[in-house]
């Protein structure tokens, strides 16, 4: 799950966007290029 929340301005009500997806925790392959991608695998994906 990612959240990421902006306002506009001070006094400004934030506006909240959410991501989800479901995946599987794999043991890391691939380029370590970034964060936690090499361990997560989305479902219906054979690459992390």
């Amino acid at each position: 799950m990612c959240i990421f929340s902006l306002a506009l301005g001070p006094g400004e009500e934030p506006i909240t966007f959410v991501g989800k997806t479901t995946r599987k925790i794999m043991p890391a392959r691939g380029p370590n290029d970034f964060g936690w991608d090499p361990v997560f695998q989305p479902d219906g994906f054979e690459q992390t």
